[in-house]
């Protein structure tokens, strides 16, 4: 993929170090030079070790692997923590340029380091691929928290050496670059269903959305750098593989819950029976401020396939009447949707609507750069039936 959504500023600064000569490095007999230097550029809204969104002064730890020239595992640097102590990118153990001609390192770089991204990024033992693979994977079951997903972010600097011959050496900067999807999540109530009689007005109370099992929806996934062959020139692009999505995503763990909210004395919503109230046709956020699902993409460059993979939104649609003994009544719903076809595209941002109508939810994207995301709507069927829309 290319480097894109450039928002940061370089942030590094010289390492002091002392440095040695003629010892080995990660079993190759070469002579060393001055100390590796790092530095970061980050993609718009790089992201940390938890679910919601950080600026680029808020990312404190990378982690790096590196490669001599055409070595198949990591014989230089292995899964390298990378601190920021004020300006200054620090690792340790240091490790130097070797002064041996053409001797070239490839750095692969990733952001949360594997010791902050809350078990959900793992790189294998020694990891003999030639090139980096990295295990991806979401909080799972009832009570998962996906305050703890990871937005993963990935560079990769080919073939470096020392080649200023001015006794500095050039430091290898990262420009990360956004590996999963980012998705919002709003609703509104359609005109059809809302009432602006003050007397008997009509509200909609959303209970639960899960994100469900199978189609193109994954819950784990393993991601491989792209390969270069320095012999023949050659390139194996970047890729997932190993998807996983057996089991469904709850996500009441970063759902904006209403506070309580009573008629006639009855609670509607509670701390034991929760709920997002939509009062009005405005859309209301329904994820915690600042906090995002991020998941691994779809398949394919252009997105979900058509009719691939569902959402279910339970609700109800409660109408405020005194002449009734609880003092409204009530309807509830359990709706099954598709998500929109060519959304979750690798490092795109979608901002989705449920819009809860008369006979459909209506759900709907739009994408955007990882700044601005696109708008999509999800039309939500009004009759309280669970079944699956028909493709």
């Amino acid at each position: 993929m290319k480097k894109n959504y450039i928002m940061g500023v370089i942030a590094c600064a010289a390492l002091t170090m002392t440095s040695c000569s003629n010892d080995e490095i990660g079993g190759n007999n070469t002579k060393q030079g001055d100390p590796i230097e790092f530095g970061v550029y980050l993609g718009r809204d790089a992201q940390g070790s938890r679910g919601t969104i950080i600026t680029t002064e808020n990312l404190t730890k990378f982690g790096v692997s590196a490669y001599y020239l055409t070595s198949d595992t990591p014989d230089f640097m292995y899964n390298q923590a990378v601190n920021k102590s004020g300006d200054a990118w620090t690792y340790s153990p240091v490790k130097y340029w070797p002064t041996m001609k053409d001797y070239g390192i490839t750095f692969y770089a990733y952001a949360p380091h594997t010791e902050d991204a809350n078990g959900f990024i793992a790189l294998p033992d020694n990891n003999q691929n030639r090139v980096p693979v990295i295990n991806v994977s979401l909080p799972t079951g009832d009570n998962a928290d996906l305050k703890q997903m990871v937005d993963f972010v990935t560079d990769e600097e080919y073939y470096q050496m020392k080649t200023n011959g001015n006794n500095k050496s050039d430091k290898i900067t990262f420009t990360f670059n956004h590996k999963m999807t980012r998705i919002g999540l709003k609703a509104n109530v359609s005109k059809d269903v809302y009432n602006t009689d003050a007397a008997n007005r009509t509200k909609v109370v959303i209970r639960s959305i899960e994100l469900n099992a199978g189609g193109e929806f994954y819950t784990s996934a393993k991601y491989t750098y792209t390969e270069h062959d320095i012999l023949t020139g050659n390139s194996n692009p970047e890729f997932w593989s190993n998807q996983k999505g057996d089991v469904k995503l709850n996500l009441k763990s970063i759902l904006n819950w209403s506070t309580d909210w009573a008629i006639s004395g009855k609670k509607i919503i509670s701390s034991t029976n929760q709920g997002i109230a939509l009062v009005g046709t405005s859309a209301v956020d329904l994820f915690n401020t600042g906090q995002y699902l991020f998941l691994i993409p779809a398949p394919n460059e252009t997105g979900l396939t058509k009719n691939s993979t569902s959402a279910t939104i339970t609700y109800d649609i409660i109408t405020e009447d005194g002449n009734l003994e609880n003092g409204y009544s009530k309807t509830s719903a359990t709706k099954t949707v598709y998500l929109p076809e060519g959304i979750m595209q690798q490092g795109k941002a979608y901002n989705l609507t449920f819009t809860i109508a008369v006979d459909q939810v209506k759900l709907d994207a739009t994408v955007e750069d990882w700044k601005t995301a696109t708008n999509s709507d999800i039309d939500v069927p009004y009759t309280p039936d669970d079944a699956t829309p028909n493709p």
